[in-house]
């Protein structure tokens, strides 16, 4: 197995973990939610505006449609799924996403736009079928 593979697949646990520790976490990491945020993480605010806005764009773009909900959860696990990869060497810039969302109709993606595209490429790294493991044959 290369080195890359290995590297992505580790990239793989590694923000598998994460995500599901993040997802507990988030529930509590701010305080008290105020009219108009979605939600605070790591004293970070994303408000609802923001929170609509990204919905908006991320419609605009993708085959299918993406709630409010879904949006938010896939923000708020991005950087430990971003940090897993980037540490098997997998980086996905800013530019590049911007210019892709940008391309699709996105003239101004806002950062959770950003996130969530981030997220749905290292997605796509994973369907890669040169990183799955073949199979073993039933004993």
């Amino acid at each position: 197995m290369s080195d890359m593979m290995t590297s992505v697949k580790k990239a793989i646990g590694t923000a598998t973990a994460v995500t599901a520790t993040l997802m507990l976490a988030a529930c509590g990491t701010g305080g008290e939610i105020e009219a108009g945020q979605a939600a605070v993480v790591d004293g970070v605010v994303i408000t609802e505006a923001d929170l609509q806005e990204s919905t908006s764009q991320l419609n605009t773009v993708l085959g299918q449609p993406i709630t409010p909900a879904t949006a938010l959860q896939t923000a708020i696990t991005a950087p430990s799924i971003e940090k897993a990869f980037t540490d098997a060497g997998v980086l996905i810039s800013d530019e590049a996403l911007v210019a892709e969302l940008q391309g699709s109709g996105v003239p101004t993606p806002n950062d959770i736009t950003i996130d969530v595209a981030r997220v749905i490429r290292y997605t796509t790294v994973l369907q890669d079928p040169a990183l799955r493991p073949a199979p073993r044959a039933l004993r």
